[in-house]
């Protein structure tokens, strides 16, 4: 018997047919579910390594599937087993499009948006405040301010970077200590200097060997500019240097920051697959830049006529009020005559060229319980002036461990070990080869002076005054090291 087909109606998936004999219902399945998997991970800062807790996380396929960080800036989320890239976004940071690669185990880094309308600073005791919830002036700068152009005191580098904050140097090598000032002097007679705070410790920033004036004729003091403690702290190793100027800074750390605060964090180690490699070197030249304006019209002597002998010419060994100067042969200081000409090379030709290589490792990685990093460098100096050199190498490491969730160790050790050989003497000391270079007579050349002592080691003079050493002298004969 045929059977005649009546009628066909789709409804919601459900296919009624009738035939008359019967209607049949049939349900059909026109959507199946995917196959879902499930990813795991964290997010955390790429600057700091730090967990991002409230990172939005979810599949660049399907915006359902999402999900937040927790606290320790971890999450799970089921996503379409098909599905190739995630969508991670948190305030302040860049939104990044993370490919998955088939990895189910995830650390994924949140670079910081370049332009961020809330800064957070570390302020006392590493407490942590939004900059605009701080009722005093803050200046921050990141570390990369510091090793574009790699200062080896980092003080330094601060220079023309923040308004109100004064910069000076002795220039005495790698090593040398730099004067900070913050808004100007507020003491006459007292340390103006701001307090130093270096990840939430204050610091001892005192000049060690402070140059001061010497005792004249025959003496033996040797004023050597050792350094302070922001001189030992290697550029690479920074993470941030934050300056606190206002006189309420004072609140936060005493009377001791009442010429400001600068506060110095460094880098530390974060949770990341494997270990992070990072290798930094420099090499920098050094020349003197800035010399007097002398005149070269007139030559050595006094009262506008030339020296006539050796002892003439030693008396006027660092005048120039001589005659006009006109290439005749004219005695000089070692009984020598020579041409009354300008020598306009007298710097160049008594100064070296100065090297500073700097190379930097450190080694860093964690996980959620524990992170560390570990950095060593090496710092080898040649400076202008001849035979002085300076050898520096440090190892820097911190570590942190999470013990549980109220108690968490943290370790931060630094140890350095210097060798030098010849550290400049300043002010007014017999060692200080800087007075001879440049009160030398114009017409005499500094080079004559060398090598600054007779065949009996005796200093050859030549001029009368006893601090005005030879400079030959000083670099060959009074010689220092540590």
């Amino acid at each position: 018997m045929k059977t005649k087909l009546i009628s066909l109606v789709f409804i919601g998936g459900i296919i009624f047919s009738a035939n008359a004999k019967e209607v049949a219902i049939k349900k059909h399945l026109f959507e199946q579910k995917s196959s879902q998997i499930e990813i795991s991970g964290q997010v955390v800062g790429q600057d700091d390594g730090m967990p991002i807790t409230g990172a939005t996380i979810y599949a660049k396929g399907n915006k359902k599937a999402a999900t937040i960080t927790d606290e320790k800036g971890q999450f799970k989320l089921n996503i379409p087993e098909n599905e190739t890239h995630l969508i991670v976004s948190y305030m302040g940071y860049g939104t990044l499009e993370y490919a998955l690669n088939g990895t189910k185990d995830l650390v994924i880094s949140l670079k910081p948006a370049e332009n961020v309308l809330d800064q957070v600073l570390v302020t006392a005791l590493g407490v942590k405040k939004s900059s605009k919830a701080v009722a005093y002036a803050v200046t921050e700068l990141k570390g990369t301010e510091f090793t574009k152009a790699k200062e080896t005191n980092i003080a330094n580098a601060l220079v023309g970077k923040i308004a109100g904050v004064n910069v000076s140097s002795t220039a005495t090598g790698p090593n040398g200590s730099t004067r900070v000032i913050i808004r100007g002097n507020g003491s006459l007679n007292g340390n103006n200097q701001p307090m130093y705070v270096v990840n939430d410790l204050p610091i001892d920033n005192t000049q060690l060997n402070l140059p001061g004036i010497g005792n004249g004729a025959g003496s033996t003091r040797i004023n050597v500019d050792r350094g302070d403690g922001t001189s030992v702290i290697n550029a690479d190793d920074i993470k941030t240097i934050t300056v606190l100027k206002g006189g309420t800074a004072a609140a936060l750390y005493g009377s001791s920051a009442a010429n400001g605060v600068i506060l110095i964090q460094t880098k530390r180690g974060s949770a990341q697959k494997g270990i992070g490699v990072d290798y930094n070197t420099s090499f920098t030249f050094e020349t003197p830049s800035i010399t007097p304006d002398w005149q070269y019209e007139y030559g050595s002597g006094a009262n506008g006529k030339k020296p006539t002998n050796q002892a003439e010419a030693i008396a006027a060994g660092r005048w120039s009020w001589g005659a006009k100067m006109d290439g005749t042969d004219v005695v000089q200081f070692d009984g020598v005559a020579r041409p009354y000409v300008p020598q306009k090379n007298n710097i160049k030709n008594f100064y070296n060229t100065g090297t500073t290589f700097i190379n930097s490792l450190a080694l860093s990685g964690g996980n959620e319980k524990a992170t560390g990093r570990l950095s060593f460098s090496n710092m080898e100096n040649k400076g202008v002036v001849p035979n002085n050199d300076f050898n520096r190498k440090s190892i820097n490491m911190a570590s942190n461990v999470n013990l549980t969730n109220w108690l968490k160790f943290d370790v931060v050790a630094q140890y350095n070990l210097e060798k030098s050989n010849n550290r400049v003497t300043v002010s007014d000391a017999e060692a200080n080869p800087n007075w001879g270079t440049y009160m030398i007579a114009n017409t005499v050349d500094i080079r004559n002076l060398s090598p600054g002592y007779d065949e009996n080691g005796v200093e050859e003079a030549w001029n009368p005054v006893a601090v005005a050493t030879n400079p030959y002298f000083v670099v060959n004969k009074i010689k220092n090291s540590d």
